[in-house]
């Protein structure tokens, strides 16, 4: 079996295009609890995204 190996840009790209050419997710937003908040010297946040039926 061959495993086909993607770069963080290959795969992005590929997610952006779904996202793009899916009527429903085009327009999405996402309401949840945000936590384990950091925000970065550099200026990245980073957290955890869930609400109360996430796993």
């Amino acid at each position: 079996m061959f495993l086909k190996i993607f770069t963080v840009t290959q795969i992005n790209s590929y997610i952006k295009k779904m996202f793009n050419a899916d009527a429903i997710l085009n327009h999405v937003s996402v309401k949840g609890e945000i936590s384990n908040f950091k925000l970065h010297y550099s200026g990245h946040m980073y957290f955890t995204l869930k609400d109360d039926r996430a796993k």
